[in-house]
């Protein structure tokens, strides 16, 4: 029975563990750093959560067409320590925002890595910093 137990609780542990390495991923295996681009959209949400703060950003065509991008940015707590909150990301007093990142490596994905945002008065945040140096 002892052994059993083990056996299953072997097996659990297994599986979250690998849930877990499937639940992150790492910037320049999503996100291509030669693909450095610039939106200008409507912040619509942003989910404060792990592994990365999650922003959507509706960007509208010039023929007036909306598409939601999903951006990607800095977990939580980096945020957090940066002085940073979901309050004032949100912040933009219904006025568009210009965000610099870089693009999914996936081109069929509206998906970006977030560098900073910058609101319409001119204050930004930095989420990120672009490509780390080795």
């Amino acid at each position: 029975m002892k052994n059993r137990y083990l056996f299953i609780s072997s097996i659990a542990m297994a599986l979250f563990a690998t849930s877990l390495s499937r639940a992150h991923h790492s910037v320049p295996g999503r996100y291509d750093y030669e693909a450095e681009i610039t939106l200008t959209g409507m912040i619509t949400r942003v989910d404060w959560i792990n592994p990365h703060v999650r922003i959507l950003l509706d960007v509208t065509a010039e023929e007036g067409s909306v598409t939601t991008w999903e951006l990607a940015s800095a977990p939580a707590q980096f945020m957090r320590r940066a002085g940073i909150s979901k309050s004032k990301v949100m912040d933009d007093g219904g006025e568009s925002v210009k965000v610099l990142g870089i693009r999914s490596r996936d081109p069929q994905l509206n998906h970006m890595w977030a560098y900073r945002i910058t609101y319409g008065d001119g204050h930004f945040y930095q989420l990120s910093v672009p490509r780390p140096t080795s």
